[in-house]
């Protein structure tokens, strides 16, 4: 789980930091870009998921932990998406306006159905190590 946890942290900040570049730019000039793509995408599709699922794997504080780790993401799962929806209104309530404000742009993107899949479940198996790995800190102390 720790390296998981890590990788998914790297790929979201890895994401969000091409956000702006040009991809295609990006492999062309630096090959070790393609190697950390391939190895993000492994952790993301097949390493993530198991080790979340795979119960044989987890003996029984890691078990508890699961269950503390699950019980805690369903108010995320339910706060963020309201809160993000309030937070919204209320800055186009403050600013006014038909356009978004450039920081708020981001929000209103069109995305196709399958990226925005791929990036809610990358997002939640991403919040889901990172408490479990808070979780386990927190144990620990």
């Amino acid at each position: 789980m720790n390296v998981a946890a890590v990788i998914y942290i790297l790929g979201i900040a890895y994401t969000l930091g091409f956000h702006e570049h040009s991809v295609s730019d990006t492999f062309e000039e630096q090959p070790l870009v393609i190697a950390f793509a391939i190895i993000l995408n492994v952790f993301a599709v097949l390493v993530g998921p198991f080790l979340i699922v795979a119960r044989l794997m987890r003996d029984e504080y890691a078990e508890q932990l699961w269950h503390k780790t699950a019980s805690t993401m369903i108010p995320v799962l339910v706060i963020v998406p309201i809160a993000t929806f309030i937070f919204v209104s209320l800055a186009y309530a403050i600013i006014g306006g038909d356009e978004p404000p450039a920081w708020l742009a981001w929000l209103f993107e069109e995305t196709p159905i399958y990226t925005a899949i791929r990036l809610s479940g990358s997002y939640l198996i991403a919040t889901f190590l990172v408490i479990f790995q808070f979780l386990r800190w927190k144990d620990s102390r």
